[in-house]
């Protein structure tokens, strides 16, 4: 490396806690630099594999011809599916299961971080909108507005969302970056049967007062397509869109699984988020929470890891370098100044300059 040579590392797996799968997983996350390259059997037989087999036994190809030969090397294995799919498809053996235990989850969840939840009833959607309105903002200003007055306006802010309406709820989590690079949810907002247009609402007071807001990545499958669709008209390029699919999960989720191992990641203590991240599994490849969990929680209503994705969303807005501008006045930066002022760095022969308001 230090001549400008390059590492290959070429190999099957020997199960998920061998030490290749451990760098595996390092490069997924974006820790060592290295790039992962997977080529199962199915794609080598995509690519012509059984072809060339022909070829060389002087054989005829066809269609029908491949499937069999490829259902025979399958089926040497007999009952030892978790083998093949380790030799054959690259999926480490072992995975199939909790992607994070509860004690690493319970470990970077801190007591005293509120959580916000709001249900309505089912007549709420039928309310004149002048009602909705109102008890949407009511809600707001006596629920929100103290937690948003107390977030740190020198620290960025970047925030995740996964949609529900009645079956599952819908998860605000805004997030902080610490100077440590830890981040921290300082509260959350859980909405159940709440109508699309209040949950905008909702997502527009909150986003609006999240101090230097860098990103946000919002669940854009079925209908949360309107929600982060609004998010982006409002705030532009540094909203992400997601649509949560299989390519979007191994890409991104190792980062956040492996933000708990580094502590790098502070949660509220709260039962139904520790079910949601417990929920995350290696299903085939990649983590994810398993398209038939379903839990209940505290209140009564149905989860599907809410939590869990939103939180994994805003970590994945928090480390994706959006483009973002913003623009403060200089009378905000006046309690800045004061205590900048107070100390004199004798390397540059004087106090440090006030800041003046700009774009940033």
């Amino acid at each position: 490396l230090i001549w400008g040579g390059k590492i290959r590392i070429i190999s099957s797996h020997n199960g998920v806690n061998n030490p290749f799968n451990e760098l595996i997983k390092e490069a997924e996350a974006g820790k060592n630099g290295f790039k992962v390259h997977t080529y199962s059997f199915g794609d080598a037989v995509k690519n012509g594999l059984y072809k060339r087999v022909c070829l060389m036994k002087g054989e005829d190809w066809s269609a029908e011809d491949e499937a069999k030969w490829e259902a025979t090397i399958r089926s040497a294995y007999g009952t030892r599916e978790a083998k093949m799919r380790q030799e054959l498809d690259a999926i480490p053996a072992d995975t199939e299961g909790a992607a994070l235990s509860r004690v690493l989850i319970e470990s970077c969840m801190f007591t005293g971080i509120p959580i916000v939840r709001w249900s309505r009833s089912d007549d709420f959607k039928n309310f004149p909108e002048e009602r909705r309105k109102a008890e949407t903002l009511e809600f707001c200003e006596r629920e929100l507005a103290p937690l948003l007055k107390k977030l740190d306006h020198r620290r960025p802010h970047a925030f995740g969302e996964d949609f529900g309406r009645s079956g599952d709820a819908t998860a605000i989590v805004p997030m902080e970056i610490g100077r440590d690079e830890v981040r921290r949810v300082p509260f959350a907002v859980e909405l159940h049967n709440v109508p699309f247009e209040q949950q905008r609402d909702i997502l527009f007071y909150v986003v609006d007062r999240l101090p230097r807001l860098v990103g946000g990545a919002l669940d854009a499958g079925g209908n949360g397509a309107y929600l982060a669709e609004v998010a982006a008209q409002r705030y532009g390029s540094i909203i992400v869109e997601v649509k949560l699919s299989g390519a979007w999960y191994k890409i991104e989720m190792p980062a956040y699984v492996l933000a708990f191992s580094d502590k790098s990641i502070l949660l509220p203590m709260d039962p139904d988020w520790i079910t949601d991240h417990t929920a995350l599994a290696y299903v085939a490849d990649y983590i994810k929470v398993p398209d038939n969990h379903s839990s209940k929680g505290a209140n009564g209503f149905d989860r599907h890891g809410d939590s869990a994705i939103a939180c994994a969303l805003g970590y994945f807005a928090s480390r994706a370098q959006l483009e973002a501008y913003g623009y403060s006045k200089a009378a905000d930066l006046d309690e800045y100044n004061d205590r900048v002022a107070m100390f004199e760095m004798p390397s540059m022969g004087g106090l440090l300059p006030k800041i003046s308001g700009g774009l940033h």
